[in-house]
């Protein structure tokens, strides 16, 4: 994710007026995310009130390091959201939080209608888990504040583990002609990761679309 947000950031600057408008994405997420850790610790987080998106109720929240990060990790995944990243950003950046929230409301009430999430816990549980529970705390790589491994810590040693083949995480070495997709802004399989699987296939092509 960290990848990702690097690439748009990069593509702002690449733009005049992007660069202009809203500067360094990545280093204002990140005095972002210290400044929401820092209220929160003095509890003194702001309260934000907007209008809900869908059905125009107005709505409060608390406006926490925790959720900005989220609307920012879940826009990477949508070309069309990836594009509001700067003026979210630089928004929050100006302490100016209603764009977050009602970005944050909009997505979790698409995500409700289009995730189901009984199965990503089922495919993260049982491989991305995996590795992850052979790390210690201090191994995790947080994004903007947000320590995915943890959020899994706590759910996955009770969801039903049906396991994976020992050579799961070996890997793949053919001969075989294959062709590696890779997204530029990817927030979950980024380019490096096709790199490093062609390092064992003798016939590979790896193409990265922007």
């Amino acid at each position: 994710a960290q990848h990702a947000l690097t690439q748009a950031s990069e593509a702002c600057n690449a733009d005049k007026q992007c660069q202009s408008h809203y500067g360094d994405v990545v280093e204002k997420a990140k005095v972002v995310t210290e400044r929401l850790t820092s209220l929160a610790e003095q509890q003194q987080s702001p309260r934000v009130t907007v209008k809900h998106p869908v059905n125009q109720q107005s709505m409060s929240m608390t406006m926490t390091a925790g959720r900005f990060s989220r609307v920012i990790h879940t826009a990477l995944y949508s070309r069309d959201a990836m594009t509001l990243l700067p003026i979210l950003i630089a928004n929050a950046y100006a302490e100016q939080y209603e764009l977050i929230a009602t970005t944050l409301l909009f997505f979790d009430h698409q995500q409700k209608n289009s995730m189901a999430e009984a199965m990503h816990f089922s495919v993260i549980c049982n491989e991305d888990y995996q590795l992850l529970k052979q790390q210690s705390s201090s191994d995790s790589v947080s994004f903007l504040g947000r320590d995915f491994a943890s959020e899994y810590h706590g759910l996955c040693p009770a969801w039903d583990n049906g396991g994976v083949a020992d050579t799961y995480f070996q890997p793949t070495v053919n001969d075989v002609p294959t062709l590696l997709l890779s997204g530029a802004f990817d927030p979950v399989t980024p380019p490096v990761w096709a790199k490093a699987a062609s390092e064992t296939l003798t016939t590979a092509w790896h193409v990265t679309v922007n």
